[in-house]
């Protein structure tokens, strides 16, 4: 808190360079303090002021009395009369002038001093909202850092799920192909059993019959061609498909 000293000894620095010492001028001079203090030293600060400009009044000079005893002594006291009216209505008026420059001293003061406590509590504000701000900034990032994350994982799991799926066609086709080939295998595996199963047929056709030549006492020479015949395989032609 300032004291009235101070005050006075920075409204006294303003004026000596020639400046307007002014609350916000002595404000700014003290590096700071309140409106309130400031203005009721000054108001002592310009009545010291204006008690050192007042001119000095003193009474007539004895000679002049002297002189105009009769006229003068009268004439002085309506002067002085006159002059105490005068001066009586105007300090009057100077001090409900003072009073009312008092009333709006204090109100601007007070005024100040409000603006003052708002400014503070703006700047207060101001900081609170700047670290609101930065830290919804990073927390946006980091919800952004895994959203990127997670977008990058689902890509790469979509990656993987035309991977599987090209690798299931591929089986697929491979599996269809064998299941040809195999469905192939299968239908000369048929055809073969079939000429094999009709080989021994005649085989056993051949048999019964040379068996029936030698009972009879046929050829023997002639049945064992024709049993030569039969035994040797014939070539047969395989599909391929």
């Amino acid at each position: 808190m300032a004291t009235k000293e101070q005050i006075w000894a920075a409204a006294d620095a303003i004026s000596a360079e020639g400046g307007n010492p002014t609350l916000a001028a002595v404000r700014v001079q003290m590096g700071g303090g309140s409106y309130t203090d400031i203005s009721a030293a000054m108001q002592s600060w310009r009545a010291t002021q204006q008690a050192s400009n007042t001119p000095i009044r003193e009474p007539a000079p004895s000679a002049i009395t002297d002189q105009l005893t009769a006229l003068g002594s009268e004439l002085w006291a309506a002067a002085l009369e006159l002059a105490n009216a005068r001066l009586q209505s105007e300090r009057e008026a100077l001090e409900q002038a003072r009073q009312e420059a008092e009333e709006t001293r204090k109100e601007a003061a007070a005024l100040a001093d409000a603006i003052a406590a708002e400014l503070d509590k703006a700047q207060a504000d101001i900081v609170a909202l700047r670290e609101q701000l930065a830290a919804s900034l990073a927390k946006h990032e980091q919800q952004q850092a895994i959203i990127n994350q997670e977008t990058a994982a689902a890509i790469e799991s979509k990656h993987r799920v035309e991977l599987a799926e090209v690798a299931r066609t591929e089986l697929k086709t491979r599996a269809d192909q064998f299941s040809e080939l195999l469905k192939e295998e299968q239908a000369a595996h048929l055809a073969t059993r079939a000429v094999l199963e009709k080989s021994q047929a005649e085989k056993a056709r051949l048999d019964g019959m040379l068996t029936v030549y030698e009972s009879i006492g046929g050829n023997g020479k002639q049945a064992e061609l024709e049993l030569s015949a039969v035994k040797t395989p014939r070539k047969s032609k395989k599909t391929s498909t």
